[in-house]
């Protein structure tokens, strides 16, 4: 089994909490480069709301960025552009090959709500996760370390307790032999969008419910006629089921001396954009 195996093999069962343990804890160890100005700039943009959902992206220097790379052994042809790291809005980490947070780009630190970078810096990325999702994360782990790209979904609350939804892109990243050297994750914050997607899914429980309830029977069709819904009270009256009534199957339930008249009417109303009107006969389940 190769060293990189059994290192990810160390992600589970490891303390949550910070620890400046030599590793008689489950290897978790800080990083000895450590400095207050990490903790000076970050605390003050993040004070200011920068890079905390504002929009606003914070002007860093890409400082820590190089120096992880040295420290790890990466080479620009390995990792090229560390300003971009600094430069994304995104959060950018990159993680050692035992699965320890090594750098988190400023707008990250932001984005999680991290004044201090050094209380988590050299910890098990996957236990600074909430237990749910912690699977999901060593499984990124794993494929990383045997040269795989892998995405997930996970909530994770920032460094404040702001719980927040993680759109998260991990991949390795190769030494000169082919080897893996390093890991790097993209986390970018999809809570907004989550939000609108709760909103839109309750808006449209309310009008299923109130549809459902109704007296009156009700469809909905697309720009060229074809049903795509119908509320309950049609099933009910009808006895019918949505995969006989689905696109134009709802002529079959018309009156037969009625059937081209209504289509005609119908599709006209569709052509044109005008409204639709009609009165027709509907055969019902007892026929």
């Amino acid at each position: 089994m190769s060293a990189q195996k059994r290192a990810s093999g160390k992600l589970a069962g490891l303390p949550s909490t910070p620890s400046d343990t030599d590793g008689r804890q489950g290897n978790v160890v800080h990083d000895p480069l450590r400095s207050e100005r990490d903790k000076a700039a970050t605390a003050s943009e993040c004070a200011a709301g920068k890079g905390s959902g504002t929009g606003v992206a914070p002007v860093c220097s890409d400082d820590d960025a190089d120096e992880t790379l040295r420290r790890l052994g990466l080479t620009s042809t390995q990792l090229p552009g560390s300003k971009l790291l600094e430069a994304s809005p995104d959060c950018v980490k990159i993680i050692d090959t035992l699965g320890r947070l090594q750098f988190m780009n400023r707008n990250g630190r932001c984005l999680m709500e991290i004044d201090d970078i050094g209380s988590i810096r050299g910890e098990v990325w996957s236990m600074l996760w909430p237990q749910v999702s912690r699977a999901l994360v060593e499984k990124a782990l794993a494929d990383a370390l045997d040269g795989r790209e892998t995405r997930f979904t996970a909530e994770c609350p920032t460094a404040k307790g702001h719980n927040k939804h993680w759109d998260v892109a991990v991949a390795p990243i190769a030494d000169e032999s082919g080897g893996v050297a390093a890991i790097l994750s993209v986390s970018r914050d999809i809570t907004a969008q989550r939000g609108v997607e709760a909103n839109l899914r309750q808006s449209e429980q309310h009008f299923r419910a109130l549809a459902n309830n109704m007296a009156q029977l009700a469809w909905m069709a697309d720009p060229t006629g074809h049903v795509f819904w119908y509320n309950q009270r049609w099933y009910d009256f009808t006895g019918t089921a949505f995969e006989e009534m689905a696109g134009w199957g709802w002529q079959r339930v018309l009156h037969p001396d009625h059937v081209e008249r209504v289509v005609e009417k119908f599709s006209a109303s569709f052509e044109s954009g005008n409204e639709w009107e009609d009165v027709f006969p509907i055969r019902g389940a007892d026929g």
